[in-house]
């Protein structure tokens, strides 16, 4: 049985602390692989990183992405309160991208921000989805911090749309598309020769990889299954 005396103390890290310059540290590292999948498993969304900086008019994207169905995502960081700027920059993108999801992220929320997002969840049709984060950082003692990411803000009715989604993941047809793409996974992770990087399996018919040995992080090859027919099709995509 642990005493009062070995019990770390949980403390609260600044960001600023982790990362000096939003764009240089911070993007950088939400932008990796394992980092962008913290953020996807808090929202319940596939997230897929195109890029980075991404030029829209005359200001900068932070993160370009696409959704686990191929929709656009927007992603501004702000390792700051939110503001006004922020919160134009964010419809912004979304208007100049044709995006489906916007996702801001944020050390702390204004009150009036989080009633602006919440009135726009509310007055936007369900094809737009819009997500307020904030993030914190955590360490105990002297260990590494550990990042947090909190959902202030999301679409109406988003976590029962995502427990239907979850639950329907249960009939036949979604269990076979997830196994066979399960199994294709396991197959491009045993060839590296095939210069594919594989991405999560899903209940979905299309599966889409980046091609390890193509510079443009616009290209990918995206493969559909069709359940009702005994074969299925595969295309390049240069966007």
């Amino acid at each position: 049985m642990y005493t009062t005396e070995e019990l770390g103390r949980l403390e609260e890290v600044p960001l600023r602390d982790i990362w000096p310059h939003e764009a240089l540290n911070f993007t950088n590292w939400l932008a990796q692989e394992e980092n962008i999948e913290l953020l996807s498993k808090e929202l319940n969304i596939g997230i897929e990183v195109v890029d980075t900086e991404v030029p829209a008019g005359k200001y900068r994207l932070d993160i370009l992405a696409r959704s686990s169905d191929d929709e656009t995502i927007v992603i501004e960081n702000q390792l700051e309160h939110t503001n006004h700027d922020h919160l134009g920059k964010i419809i912004t993108y979304a208007s100049g991208l044709d995006a489906t999801t916007i996702i801001w992220i944020v050390e702390d929320v204004e009150e009036e921000h989080r009633q602006a997002v919440n009135w726009l969840n509310e007055h936007l049709d369900d094809t737009i989805n819009i997500f307020l984060c904030k993030l914190r950082l955590f360490r105990i003692n002297n260990s590494p911090a550990a990042p947090k990411f909190q959902v202030i803000c999301e679409p109406n009715n988003w976590s029962k749309a995502v427990k239907k989604v979850n639950d329907n993941i249960d009939s036949e047809t979604d269990l076979l598309k997830l196994e066979y793409w399960t199994k294709l996974t396991d197959y491009i992770k045993q060839h590296p020769e095939l210069h594919l990087k594989e991405r999560k399996p899903t209940k979905y018919n299309y599966y889409d990889m980046k091609l390890t040995d193509v510079k443009s992080s616009l290209a990918h090859l995206s493969l559909t299954v069709n359940t009702q027919k005994t074969h299925s099709n595969s295309n390049m995509d240069w966007r």
